[in-house]
């Protein structure tokens, strides 16, 4: 997924900024999935990093 976006401050100035998110996913048995993403921000923020374990089943 990629985003541009355009930050505006009190005085006037104006960047442009594209976010970058990634994402992996892998099946395991008994229906568990490892999904890993990772998000490249603009504007000198902190990239966050995420490892999820997800189960799912049906009710």
């Amino acid at each position: 997924m990629i985003r541009v976006e355009k930050l505006q401050d009190i005085a006037l100035q104006s960047e442009m900024g594209v976010f970058h998110e990634f994402s992996l996913r892998y099946q395991l048995p008994f229906k568990f999935r490892i999904l890993y993403k990772y998000k490249i921000l603009p504007f000198k923020e902190v990239n966050p990093h995420e490892i999820m374990l997800e189960r799912s089943f049906r009710f």
